[in-house]
């Protein structure tokens, strides 16, 4: 068959590094490359470098978080799966925004003026 066939695995973010950047008029972007211990759904965990998600949805893992996995067994290829809402900047948007809310006072009256 054509094509790869890829496999849930789940694992753990364990380092990052910045492997690039760029600017541009509208603003900059940094590439980076993961260590994630993947544990897949058979056979022993290991070590894998994931490149980042290459898709405008993507928000970077940090160090210590648990991530969804895709992993192609034939090549051994590791890669975040989208699915993932711990992977999402919508996500992410959406979480510190109603933490932000919440935060607020809702009995401190809105300033006069």
């Amino acid at each position: 068959m054509f094509g790869k066939t890829w496999e849930a695995a789940t694992g753990t973010v364990v380092e990052s590094r910045v492997t690039g950047a760029s600017v541009a008029e509208h603003g900059s972007s940094v590439r980076r490359e993961f260590v994630v211990e993947v544990v897949p759904a058979a056979g022993a965990p290991y070590r894998a470098a994931v490149k980042e998600g290459n898709y405008s949805d993507f928000w970077h893992p940090r160090p210590g978080q648990r991530v969804l996995l895709q992993i192609e067994a034939k090549s051994g290829k590791v890669r975040f799966d989208r699915s993932d809402p711990g992977l999402s900047f919508k996500e992410h948007e959406r979480r510190t925004s109603a933490a932000f809310d919440a935060a607020l006072d809702p009995d401190t009256p809105p300033p006069a003026g």
